[in-house]
């Protein structure tokens, strides 16, 4: 039998087994501590097979009719070694369980450092899950992204000031205008703005490398800071390195897609060259898209995650297909919201591709509301 009752502090409705009348646990709703109630008065035992002792377990009521499997049931004592903690709510459950027979939360295995398990997602699932994670972590997500948008706007506000000083030096009192040397003062803009724009990627991509690490660890269901987005310094340089080699593929394309027209002067040309081009980025994308996230989540090289990429993505590609055009709607519907809303879409649109990579690699973790 199920004991049903609701949290005296939130009022959060709450489900657990009989044989835990008297228990007292942390309420997954609020944290505070409470004592499973039953017919007869009983002294509350503590007990952390119930729930964790942390206020951030999170709980989920069983769904209704779940019968318990063979592999759900505890053991005896002499096989507490079998044994380990659920991620949701901290119950001792079998090391095989799929699914907890306390919270009811499908248990994922995740595998071993150095293995996958490549499996096929579908983008359904992707979507309700990414929505869930998005509404319960949305201050770390919305957080970590705006301070990404405010560095990037405060470097805009430097370089312009910047450029400014150097306008000023060369075109105000004394400068190109009044006897000046207009070469020196192009030279000297030009100068600065290669610098300030070589200094402007670097930052941009260590924010890309801690933006990485923060929804990665959200989308697989790990406890997060929003300070983290300041914790990818150490993939900047393979980031780097696989952006480096993207960027020869990116001009190779160009010049294929323009130098026909060049040639016969016919841009008819040009829109035939350009076919290919969008058939071979196309497939370069579906295979490659996840390079980043294969970096922070495996350590790996650039040349290792190159390898590892179409691994993750073989049999996904109408998903990641499909996902690709629910972000587009989804970054459409931000713009009809004006600023707000993109500021709300594109933290939204990074965590399901995170959690699409989670998927594809095995390391999704299922969630119920």
């Amino acid at each position: 039998m199920t004991i049903e009752f609701h949290c005296p502090h939130c009022d959060k409705l709450l489900k657990t087994p009989d044989d835990k009348a008297g228990v007292r646990a942390n309420c997954p709703g609020c944290g505070q501590i409470i004592t499973v109630p039953d017919l007869v008065v009983e002294a509350a035992q503590a007990d952390p097979s119930f729930a964790a002792s942390h206020v951030e377990a999170e709980v989920a009521p069983p769904e209704a009719g779940f019968a318990r499997t063979q592999e759900d049931e505890v053991v005896d004592s002499d096989r507490q070694h079998d044994m380990k903690p659920c991620p949701m709510c901290g119950a001792a459950i079998k090391k095989a369980a799929r699914r907890c027979r306390f919270c009811g939360e499908t248990i994922v295995h995740h595998p071993a450092v150095g293995s996958w398990e490549p499996t096929t997602i579908a983008a359904g699932d992707v979507l309700g899950i990414s929505w869930a994670t998005f509404k319960d972590q949305f201050g770390v997500l919305f957080g970590s992204f705006l301070i990404t948008i405010g560095v990037i706007i405060a470097l805009a506000v430097v370089n312009q000031v910047i450029q400014t000083i150097i306008t000023f030096a060369f075109v105000g009192a004394g400068g190109a205008g009044n006897g000046g040397n207009p070469l020196a003062f192009g030279f000297a803009l030009f100068g600065v703005a290669f610098v300030l724009g070589i200094f402007n990627v670097a930052v941009q991509l260590y924010l890309e490398a801690g933006m990485t690490v923060v929804y990665l660890r959200v989308a697989r269901g790990e406890r997060v800071e929003v300070s983290e987005v300041f914790s990818g310094g150490r993939y900047f340089w393979r980031l780097l390195g696989v952006s480096l080699l993207m960027v020869p593929l990116v001009l190779l394309a160009y010049v294929i897609v323009l130098l026909p027209g060049i040639v016969t002067r016919d841009p008819t040309w040009s829109v035939v060259a350009a076919i290919p081009c969008i058939v071979f980025a196309l497939y370069l994308t579906l295979r490659f898209w996840p390079v980043y996230y294969v970096i922070v989540d495996r350590d790996a090289g650039v040349i290792q995650a190159l390898q590892d990429c179409p691994r993750a993505t073989a049999n996904n590609s109408l998903a990641v297909i499909v996902l690709a055009l629910a972000a587009l709607g989804v970054y459409l519907l931000g713009l009809l919201a004006c600023i707000i809303g993109v500021l709300i879409a594109v933290p939204l649109i990074r965590l399901i591709f995170a959690t699409a990579y989670c998927g594809m690699t095995g390391q999704l973790t299922s969630r119920r509301d």
